[in-house]
């Protein structure tokens, strides 16, 4: 599995179980950075 999908994954789980909004925050922006990046990446190769 991709790190940075662990990495993003470790943090919401943590934002989740703490109550920290604020870090759950990032970690949903962080996801859809990585989403972007993986459809950019994807788009890249096909051409």
């Amino acid at each position: 599995m991709d790190q940075t999908l662990v990495a993003i994954q470790t943090k919401f789980t943590i934002a989740t179980f703490i109550g920290d909004e604020k870090m759950f925050r990032e970690a949903v922006d962080a996801y859809k950075k990585w989403i972007l990046i993986l459809k950019l990446r994807s788009s890249k190769s096909i051409h």
